[in-house]
């Protein structure tokens, strides 16, 4: 007769291979037998969060912690889960929660800084960001976001300073380069944004992203027709992206260029773009008046 843990064991086997329905169903048929024992819902929520149902994950987790409430890991997988679905607050709750459990889990601080950061409490997020790093001081990601969170408060000198930390450890991140690409762009030195974003589109050509910010930084320096080349290497790459259009049109009304900008607005007008329409009334009415 087949007992609960050969049930446990085969849904673990189905899960590793992502058939998270039969997983679930052997989870079921242990949990019948036993329903006592956290290990069943335990893998049982991982199954229910692997195929994109998070509230009956929670659902696990809370019966889980009906059994257990001090069992850290319940806790910390629920909080993951309540910060997949967007509510920070509970996560927060819960990896907390496993602090006072685990007072030195770099994990929980981690992703309590990560739950901070999506709910705009910056410092808070820098906080636990120092706490990680002050554990693991080569905690690259850890000094990523915590440089994206001074990002975000617009201290981009201390931003800068974590990305310079991150290309230390690791200096093929492409992402790197192009965050601190973008907290020089955001000081205004846009040299140095230049050199990122050449060193992104050095490691992918075909990085329509960093074409656009490239085309940004040219453009702030008055130089629009590479802004412009910039624009359509971006274009070719996503004919698709309504902001593209835009942002090359602007340059084109810097260069006098008035019915090429009309064209990109036009586009960008098909592409839904919401402010494609107030450029073209622009336009139109700069043609009235100056008869151009």
């Amino acid at each position: 007769m087949k007992n609960r843990v050969f049930f446990i064991n085969r849904g673990k086997t189905y899960a590793e291979n992502g058939d998270y329905d039969r997983a679930i169903a052997d989870f079921n048929m242990a949990l019948s037998l036993n329903t006592k024992d956290p290990t069943e819902y335990f893998e049982r929520a991982l199954a229910h969060a692997k195929r994109g149902h998070p509230d009956w994950a929670i659902v696990d987790f809370n019966q889980i912690l009906s059994i257990n409430h001090d069992l850290a890991k319940a806790h910390f997988d629920r909080g993951n889960t309540y910060n997949e679905k967007g509510d920070y607050d509970r996560a927060i709750y819960d990896f907390t929660k496993v602090l006072s459990l685990i007072p030195d889990c770099t994990d929980a601080y981690y992703n309590r800084g990560n739950a901070y950061t999506d709910k705009g409490d910056y410092d808070h997020a820098i906080d636990d960001f120092n706490k990680v790093l002050s554990l693991k001081p080569d905690f690259a990601e850890a000094y990523g976001n915590r440089g994206n969170a001074y990002y975000k408060k617009g201290d981009y000198d201390k931003a800068i300073a974590d990305y310079n930390k991150i290309l230390s450890i690791d200096p093929n991140s492409v992402q790197t380069y192009h965050n601190r690409g973008e907290a020089f762009y955001r000081k205004g030195d846009y040299d140095r944004a230049l050199d990122d974003y050449n060193k992104v589109l050095s490691f992918d050509p075909n990085d329509a992203d960093a074409f656009i910010q490239r085309g940004t930084a040219y453009s702030k320096k008055g130089n629009y027709d590479y802004a412009i080349s910039d624009y359509s290497n971006s274009l070719n790459i996503n004919p698709n992206n309504a902001d593209a259009y835009i942002f090359r049109g602007i340059n084109y009304i810097f260069k006098r260029d008035i019915d090429k900008a009309r064209q990109d607005y036009i586009k960008a007008k098909r592409l839904g773009h919401p402010g494609a329409q107030e450029m073209l009334d622009m336009l139109d009415e700069y043609r009235a008046k100056t008869g151009h």
